[in-house]
């Protein structure tokens, strides 16, 4: 059979096209699949690479990311009592009440418990009337009134910005730049700490600690014991008195056997009155106490702990 020129190209060109089909179907396409699956594996291995390496890189740090973790949990414990026992209560009570020679006829304490601690942030509410605002319109505005969240410090206008309780940064209101807390004043110290509490107490954050409460009538002078309670209140270690009963008068006991009674009943029976006389520093005064000591498991157990210069064992 002759074919044309034509006819011949034609054929040519098809047996051409199939071979490279064929080709294709049997070594390119498993080839590329193959460079595919190699290049996800190659990614994989990257992956893995890079976070072992990651990992790595952490291990030179890691002793002294643990060693910083337990200065600051140390730090965080010394402002707590360890679990006490009724016995180690009374005996820290007592050093505390020797300290400003304050006595009591007995103790009770009560056995650990719990106790949930919780931030309270007060805020002030303006005291609006008609008058009040009438008044303040007509004062205009002040061109050096503070926006929420800012405060002064100096002659320069900080503004506080708190996310949450590890996001608290304060910067300057005018160029934005924000402060380091190593470079922080005192007024900036102050600021940070009130916009952490905020916002920890928005947050409605609470933690249960331990709890050991003692009760008893304290007698002693009243001056020592004012002292006493700026004292306790003033601790270090976390102690606290939920209620403060502090008498501002007294009156001369009626059947007291002295110069003083007889001329105190002698003027009420004049005046028709009952007496009463300011407290003095020096007045003998009873009143009823009740003391809280928190506390939190330490990670490293304490033999003792100081109290008023007296060393009390807390690992009995």
């Amino acid at each position: 059979m002759n074919l044309s020129k034509i006819e011949k190209t034609f054929i040519i060109v098809l047996i051409v096209g199939i071979i490279i089909g064929v080709g294709i179907a049997l070594f390119i396409v498993p080839a590329n699949k193959e460079i595919e699956a190699a290049e996800s594996k190659l990614t994989s291995i990257e992956k893995e690479r890079d976070e072992l390496y990651a990992e790595l890189e952490r291990e030179t740090t890691i002793d002294k990311e643990i060693e910083d973790a337990q200065k600051a949990a140390e730090e965080l414990e010394g402002g707590f009592y360890p679990d006490l026992t009724t016995y180690e209560a009374v005996e820290i009570t007592q050093a505390h009440l020797k300290k400003f020679d304050l006595m009591t006829l007995g103790i009770s304490a009560e056995l650990l418990t719990t106790h949930e601690l919780e931030l309270e942030y007060y805020t002030e509410k303006p005291v609006l009337y008609d008058l009040k605002t009438y008044s303040q319109a007509a004062r205009g505005n002040d061109p050096d009134a503070l926006l929420e969240g800012q405060f002064k410090d100096g002659n320069k206008v900080y503004t506080v910005t708190a996310n949450d309780v590890s996001s608290v940064s304060i910067a300057d209101a005018e160029t934005g730049e924000v402060v380091e807390i190593k470079d922080y004043t005192d007024a900036m110290v102050a600021a940070h700490k009130e916009a952490l509490v905020r916002v920890a107490a928005a947050n409605e954050s609470v933690q249960t600690v331990g709890l050991t409460a003692v009760t008893f009538d304290v007698t002693g002078k009243y001056g020592k014991y004012l002292e006493f309670i700026d004292y306790i209140f003033s601790l270090d270690r976390a102690t606290y008195m939920p209620e403060v009963e502090i008498p501002m008068t007294y009156q001369i006991d009626e059947d007291e056997d002295s110069e003083e009674s007889e001329i105190v009943n002698e003027l009420e029976e004049l005046l028709d009155t009952e007496l009463v006389f300011a407290c003095t520093p020096e007045t003998e005064i009873e009143v009823p106490v009740t003391l809280y000591f928190f506390g939190v498991e330490q990670m490293e157990e304490l033999e003792k702990i100081e109290a008023s210069g007296v060393d009390i064992v807390v690992n009995q």
